[in-house]
C-alpha cells in the first residue's frame, strides 16, 4: 500500500468539497468545509507518517534504530518504570511488547530499587567516562548545527542520523563543547586542547558536510548558516546561556 498516495488523496478532499458545495448553503458550507478540511488534513498527516515509517523499514538503518529503542525500553522497564513514551506512533507496539514482557502488574511500585545507592558526589560527577575524541567533538558540532538549523527553520523535532532528536540532545552537545573549551580537562585523546579557535575551524567543515548529506533543496529549508553563527556565539560567550534556544527566539521571522 502506498501511504503517500493516500495522503495526497486526502489533501484533495477539501478542494473537492469547496467545488461541490454551493453558495446557497452558506452555513453548512462554512461548518462542513472546516470539519472536512481538518479531518482530511489529519488523515493526510497520519498516512504521510505511515509512509515515512514504511520507507524507513526498507532502510538498513531501521533495524539498528529499532534495536536502540528496544534496549532503551527494556532498561526503563527493568529500572522500575510504570510506562514510557515514544516519538512516533509506529513504535507503540514495540514499547508495549517490552513492558508487557517485563511488567506483569499494573505498576511496579513494589520495585523500589533499594540496590541503587546514590550519593551527592555521584550526582555531581560530571566527568567524562571515556576520553574526549575529535570524532566526539565533531559529532557534537554536527548535531548542534543540524538541530539549530532545523529549529530556526520551524521544526521542533529534527531527524538527525536516522533518529528523531529534540532540543535536549542539541543542548547536551553544545553544553559539552562550551565546557570543554573552558575546562583544563577539555583535551582530546591525542593531546590537543579544545579551544574556541579549534571549534571555529571545525564548524565550517561540519556545516559543509551537513550541506552535502542533506542536499541543496533540504539545506535551503533550514537556516544552517544562521545556526552556525548562533552556535559560535553560544560557545564564545563566557556567560553560559540557560538553554540554547532562548537567544534564538529573537531570530525567528
Amino acid at each position: 500500500m502506498n501511504y503517500f498516495n493516500l495522503a495526497r488523496i486526502f489533501l484533495l478532499v477539501p478542494l473537492i468539497a469547496i467545488v461541490v458545495v454551493t453558495p446557497s448553503t452558506l452555513f453548512p458550507f462554512i461548518v462542513g468545509k472546516y470539519v472536512i478540511f481538518r479531518a482530511a488534513v489529519d488523515l493526510a498527516v497520519i498516512f504521510f507518517l505511515l509512509g515515512l515509517l514504511q520507507k524507513n523499514k526498507e532502510s538498513k538503518h531501521y533495524e539498528t534504530a529499532l534495536a536502540k529503542v528496544r534496549a532503551d525500553k527494556e532498561r526503563e522497564a527493568n529500572d522500575g518504570h510504570d510506562g514510557t513514551w515514544v516519538a512516533h506512533p509506529g513504535l507503540v507496539a514495540l514499547a508495549r511488547e517490552v513492558f508487557d514482557a517485563h511488567m506483569k502488574a499494573p505498576n511496579q511500585i513494589n520495585r523500589q530499587r533499594d540496590d541503587v545507592k546514590t550519593s551527592a558526589a555521584d550526582l555531581l560527577a560530571f566527568g567524562p567516562e571515556t576520553p574526549i575524541t575529535e570524532e566526539g567533538l565533531r559529532h557534537n558540532l554536527d548535531v548542534g548545527l543540524q538541530y539549530l538549523g532545523g529549529w530556526l527553520g520551524g521544526l521542533g523535532c529534527v531527524p538527525i542520523h536516522h533518529l528523531m532528536e529534540d532540543a535536549a540532545t542539541a543542548e547536551i552537545s553544545r553544553a559539552q563543547v562550551w565546557h570543554w573549551v573552558r575546562s583544563p580537562k577539555g583535551v582530546l585523546d591525542h593531546g590537543r586542547k579544545v579551544t574556541l579557535e579549534l571549534v571555529r575551524k571545525l564548524i565550517p567543515e561540519e556545516l559543509a558536510g551537513i550541506r552535502v548529506r542533506l542536499g541543496e533543496k533540504q539545506y535551503a529549508l533550514g537556516k544552517y548558516d544562521l545556526a552556525a553563527k548562533v552556535f559560535d556565539d553560544l560557545t564564545a560567550n563566557d556567560n553560559f546561556a540557560e538553554f540554547l534556544t532562548l537567544p534564538c527566539y529573537e531570530l525567528l521571522d
